[in-house]
């Protein structure tokens, strides 16, 4: 892939590089900042990180921005609940 300079004062620009363009012809889709910030988001929920933890880095002010966001992450929650007090023992 070859870096193309950019010939305008575009937000793209890095050191010269026009990266919108150079991703462009590397047959590469524009992700815009905030999309990495979803994916930033995703992938710790994914992994199970606390959703504070996750508002947090975000810069919610509030857990609920961060849970309306992406509560649609943590849809077998229930499921992994009752799983895991099914596993415990009591025994005697």
């Amino acid at each position: 892939m070859s870096l193309i300079p950019c010939t305008s004062n575009c937000v793209y620009q890095t050191d010269g590089i026009c990266t919108l363009d150079s991703a462009a012809a590397a047959g590469l889709p524009h992700i815009r900042i905030h999309d990495f910030r979803h994916t930033h988001a995703t992938l710790l929920a994914n992994e199970g990180i606390n959703i504070q933890e996750i508002a947090r880095r975000l810069g919610h002010s509030n857990v609920e921005q961060t849970w309306n966001t992406y509560s649609h992450l943590y849809p077998r929650e229930e499921e992994r609940a009752v799983a895991i007090l099914d596993s415990l023992r009591f025994d005697e």
